[in-house]
């Protein structure tokens, strides 16, 4: 949409009710999240909280791994799937926020995995759920071998969820 990225394509999250072909006047790309939006919405949470303050994003998806990117990180392949959304029209470029954001990315899995459900939840969500009273004292480390462990009782397929940042692993997650 605005020339931003090396093939040409802005990526997306595609929540459940978005649709994979623009029908104009049906479904013309409302419910896409694309990756300029967050970024956008990550630039105003920085400057609401500051920099002492940590983003935690948590995306309890199939396929959600790979969602962080370091600076170092940037010039790596992109994954993506072959589907394209296409507009027929021209669109008006974003206004990107150049600068670095440091974040906490919480993935249910790896970008090539599927993610599972459990007692009608999301499985990163339901593990997640079983810290909460330990998620002040707990290490990025502590909390992602937690996570693991709780989703390996609970599922039976493979499903490794993974906690990507560039603060250490070992700092607490919300001290």
């Amino acid at each position: 949409m605005n020339g931003d990225e090396e093939d040409g394509w802005d990526e997306a999250w595609i929540p459940f009710d978005a649709q994979k072909t623009y029908f104009e006047g049906i479904y013309e790309g409302q419910n896409h999240i694309l990756d300029d939006d967050i970024n956008k919405y990550l630039y105003q949470l920085r400057q609401s909280i500051g920099d002492a303050g940590k983003i935690i994003v948590v995306a309890d998806a199939c396929h959600s791994g790979d969602g962080w990117r370091s600076e170092e990180q940037e010039a790596l392949v992109i994954r993506g799937v072959a589907d394209k959304f296409i507009l027929p029209f021209e669109v008006q470029p974003y206004t990107n926020h150049e600068e670095y954001i440091n974040w906490i990315y919480i993935s249910a899995c790896k970008s090539y995995q599927s993610n599972y459900e459990y007692n009608g939840v999301g499985s990163l969500t339901y593990a997640l759920h079983q810290q909460k009273e330990k998620l002040t004292e707990i290490t990025c480390e502590q909390l992602l071998i937690e996570i693991q462990t709780t989703i390996k009782k609970i599922i039976i397929y493979t499903q490794t969820p993974i906690i990507e940042s560039a603060y250490n692993k070992t700092q607490y997650l919300l001290k």
